[in-house]
């Protein structure tokens, strides 16, 4: 497996960036019928404009999947939503969701995923399901998640669930054919083929496809090596866009607490490809959302208040592509955060729409219209925001010929930022090491290539004038001499054993001293900053 490492650099708002407060974002919400309690994750639109959403029922072992006709919803009301039943999966019979919902042009199928372990496929008139347990299809659901449209008709799906064994269900991705045949990919455990625990239990979660047709799937939980996204092209290629690489076995380990493999939890959430091919992600460890460049190391991630102050305590959650080009973003949080994010990927604009405290939004989709769906929370209901992106347009007249675009009043946005990626490159250095005449250390530089870590290494000891070998001067008088000095460039994302030799002066210190004491420090040059940042300031002995 060829690991590649992303690194993680922040957003910020431009200087200057277009900032507008509108009247609060309206959204339309449209109440269940009551064989339907609830929703969860799974939201989708198909071909014809349709709607589609997991919904529980009383019983909850068997979930349905809702459908909304948007020609006859009336707010407030059931009008216009039905339900199709999915069937109990017997091997299991216990509680089910469903997670994941994509709709594949190639094949006209609504394909769903279950917690459970069932995928299934709607083809407007019937249900057709499989169950994805061990490798041979028998045994308990895989506790599937994401779904997502192959661009030949069946679907990519993750499987959630974790098991230790390379047989057993879990800890993968699946192709999932128009038939509802399943080709399971490797064990995230097994991929190289001998068992690495580090990569036992890492989720799979959210699924997308991109342009050229591969998969992309997050690992909503960390193993040794942290929060990552992966592909499938023959094999898995993981890509991390927190956490730089971990460092050597016999060194110790100064990456972020994020990085850790003792971090269990939700990371990356959610994900979607643009048309251009660059991944929107959602990060709930930073409480972010950014951005990767596949076969690049180019990464990018703002905070969702960085977006807007008041998501303050909000959680990103799943993203779509919207038909206009646009990326929607879910974020739940309380009253006064619960959001859309629009967000245009290719100048960055984004547009905030506060929706209120009816629905909670874990999974957002657009339509053709121009309008964004949602639903979360356990809500019996589902929101529409009218016309926030996407030109509307009316269907052609009875000659062929179009007719005038139809006026609907579209969703103010509550506030509309501009980022504009900045990136900043992070020197990191180890704990010195001293041995006979020189200071070794081992220097990370945690950035994009195109930056660079520039960092000056001094060693410096303060000694009386007459007590330094081939200095005059009173025994009074205290005096700092360098004795060892070296300047290191790196690029972003490389990492370098340092040494560091003393000097003519610090040679004959050392050779005249059994025992002395110096101070290590380490300056990294900062753009646009007179004076330098202190990376490191460490005392270190010599001895003889």
């Amino acid at each position: 497996m060829r690991r590649l490492i992303w690194v993680a650099a922040t957003v910020t708002l431009a200087a200057g960036a277009p900032s507008a407060a509108h009247a609060a974002a309206t959204a339309d919400f449209f109440t269940f019928p009551s064989e339907i309690v609830s929703n969860d994750w799974g939201l989708g639109v198909a071909g014809d404009g349709t709607v589609y959403f997991g919904g529980n029922t009383s019983r909850f072992d068997s979930p349905v999947l809702g459908r909304v006709d948007p020609a006859a919803v009336v707010p407030e009301t059931a009008n216009g939503i039905t339900s199709v039943a999915t069937p109990r999966n017997e091997n299991t019979g216990s509680s089910a969701a469903i997670r994941g919902i994509a709709f594949a042009p190639k094949s006209n199928l609504v394909f769903f995923s279950r917690s459970d372990g069932v995928v299934g496929s709607w083809d407007g008139a019937s249900v057709r399901t499989n169950t994805i347990g061990r490798v041979n299809g028998t045994g308990a659901g895989a506790a599937l998640w994401g779904i997502a449209p192959a661009a030949d008709g069946g679907a990519w799906v993750a499987e959630w669930a974790e098991d230790n064994s390379a047989e057993y269900r879990g800890n993968r991705i699946a192709y999932v054919g128009p038939q509802l045949d399943v080709n399971q990919k490797a064990n995230l455990a097994f991929q190289t083929g001998a068992y690495d625990s580090h990569r036992y239990g890492a989720h799979p979660r959210a699924m997308t496809v991109a342009p050229d047709g591969k998969p992309w799937f997050t690992e909503s939980e960390g193993g040794q090596y942290g929060y990552r996204i992966g592909t499938w092209d023959g094999k898995y290629t993981e890509y991390d866009p927190v956490c730089p690489p971990p460092p050597d076995p016999n060194v110790p380990d100064t990456r972020p607490p994020n990085c850790s493999h003792q971090s269990t939890g939700d990371g990356l959430e959610g994900i979607t490809a643009a048309a251009d091919g660059t991944l929107w992600y959602a990060n709930q460890r930073t409480l972010a959302v950014g951005h990767l460049v596949p076969g690049t190391t180019t990464a990018a991630e703002t905070a969702l208040t960085g977006i807007d102050p008041t998501l303050s305590g909000a959680k990103p959650q799943n993203l779509s592509t919207a038909p206009d080009g646009s990326i929607l973003l879910a974020v739940s949080g309380s009253a006064t955060s619960n959001a859309i994010i629009r967000i245009n990927p290719t100048t960055l604009k984004t547009e905030v729409y506060k929706v209120g405290a009816r629905i909670k939004p874990l999974s957002v989709v657009g339509d053709s219209k121009g309008n964004a769906w949602f639903i979360g929370g356990g809500a019996a209901a589902i929101g529409r925001l009218t016309g926030i992106g996407g030109t509307i347009t009316a269907p052609p007249t009875d000659n062929g010929t179009p007719s005038t675009p139809i006026s609907q009043p579209a969703t103010q946005p509550t506030t509309v930022t501009t980022l504009v990626p900045t990136t900043v490159a992070k020197a990191t250095i180890t704990d010195p090491t001293v041995k006979a005449d020189s200071v070794s250390a081992n220097q990370l530089c945690v950035g994009p290539p195109q930056d660079k870590c520039s960092l000056i290494y001094l060693i410096q000891t303060h000694e009386y004038v007459t007590g330094f070998p081939g200095v005059k001067g009173s025994a009074a008088k205290v005096k700092t001499f360098t004795i060892g000095k070296k300047s290191v460039t790196l690029n972003g994302g490389q990492k370098a054993k340092v040494t560091v030799k003393l000097n003519k002066l610090g040679q004959k210190l050392y050779k005249k001293k059994k025992h002395f004491k110096a101070t290590l420090t380490v300056t990294q040059a900062v753009k646009d900053s007179k004076k330098p940042k202190t990376v490191l300031k460490k005392n270190v002995t010599f001895k003889r």
